[in-house]
């Protein structure tokens, strides 16, 4: 989609995170987003690279000397981070806010990722002195209530925002109507995402076997590759009624979503806002997932799915069935989960929320340089 114009930025922004190509949650936000956002944004690539095979210091440097250059620039107004809350990220990024901050930049933070476990440490000591780096941003956008209460513990002092990832328009099943007939007689139920132990795959298929005892047709398609997929495809050799499909993106992965009847999620990763949840209920499916990161604050069981703290494979099979034996209930919550995320998390609405943040916060640099001109006057 082009560029809406109406979303004009104030000044140039620079944005550091990964390619485009890469996988994982900030890349798809950032392949989303740039579009939208038109000339005024420059995409900075930062961190690792999937095929790169050189000296890693070398090329953190190299990125840093790049982010340098373009901040030098007077045109730039503010510069838009997006870490993940893990030591890595926090070590490298608090580094460009650092910087940002020397050139006179305003700068925006992004947490994408919340590892709760160093969550509890960081604040202090070696972590400490990094994550004070990124704490002096002018503003900063969490994807959960949770998240912000430990940055008000931490006593940070800017602007504390709620912001969600998004999803593409052409991923909307606008399609689904009251007509539609959920399959749930030889059910089709999707995973996808990468292949890892908190991710909940095993969950998800011992779930899937008790399901079986009453839906002898059901199927399950794991979408996704990582770490353990061999070792997971290895186990489930002998089983024909789970498909592995690999890494999906594009047609096919939109053609999973629209073919399937039911979204399981059952992850205790530390998610910042599973961005797989958010497509899933664009295209209409009933979702069933643990109250991780931002989905405690939003998801509603009676109204999009299920969500359950739970890890049992016994309690996450009855929460599937108790969707998958009510046709009618599938359909009201296909309907209700296409409007809510066109509503909130459509890639246009997502970019007119982050315009509006990027002009605030231009506006409040140059209200404030024009103050100090007319003090020194």
């Amino acid at each position: 989609m082009a560029a809406v114009q109406e979303m004009n930025i104030a000044g140039e922004v620079v944005i550091t995170g990964p390619s485009v190509k890469e996988e994982g949650g900030v890349a798809n936000y950032l392949a989303s987003i740039l579009p939208e956002l038109g000339q005024g944004a420059t995409h900075l690539i930062v961190g690792n690279r999937s095929h790169e095979n050189g000296n890693k210091l070398l090329r953190l440097v190299k990125d840093y000397l790049s982010f340098i250059r373009l901040v030098r620039n007077k045109s730039v107004r503010l510069v838009h981070v997006n870490p993940s809350l893990v030591p890595a990220s926090i070590l490298r990024d608090s580094i460009y806010v650092f910087l940002a901050r020397l050139y006179s930049k305003k700068t925006f933070v992004f947490f994408h990722g919340w590892d709760r476990d160093f969550a509890e440490t960081c604040g202090q000591g070696f972590w400490g002195l990094f994550l004070r780096r990124i704490l002096k941003a002018d503003a900063i956008a969490v994807l959960a209530n949770e998240f912000k209460s430990k940055l008000l513990d931490w006593e940070y002092k800017g602007k504390m925002l709620n912001e969600t990832m998004l999803v593409g328009e052409t991923l909307f099943n606008y399609e689904i109507s009251e007509a539609v007939d959920k399959n749930t007689n030889t059910p089709k139920v999707l995973f996808l995402s990468r292949i890892e132990e908190t991710k909940g795959i095993y969950q998800t298929i011992d779930a899937c076997k008790i399901l079986r005892g009453k839906y002898s047709g059901l199927k399950l398609i794991v979408a996704g590759n990582g770490s353990i997929e061999k070792q997971v495809r290895d186990q489930c050799s002998g089983e024909k009624w789970i498909e592995f499909t690999g890494y999906v993106r594009g047609e096919q992965k939109k053609e999973l979503y629209y073919t399937s009847d039911l979204y399981l999620f059952p992850t205790y990763y530390p998610e910042g806002m599973p961005n797989s949840v958010l497509e899933a209920m664009a295209t209409g499916l009933p979702v069933v997932t643990r109250p991780v990161g931002g989905l405690a604050d939003f998801f509603d069981t009676d109204k999009m799915g299920a969500l359950t703290d739970s890890l049992d494979p016994e309690v996450i099979a009855a929460e599937c069935d108790r969707l998958l034996a009510d046709p009618a209930k599938m359909n009201e919550i296909s309907l209700y989960n296409i409007q809510y995320a066109h509503d909130r998390f459509l890639v246009s609405n997502v970019a007119r929320r982050l315009v509006s943040i990027y002009n605030s916060l231009i506006e409040e640099k140059q209200q404030s340089t024009v103050t100090a001109k007319s003090v020194n006057a």
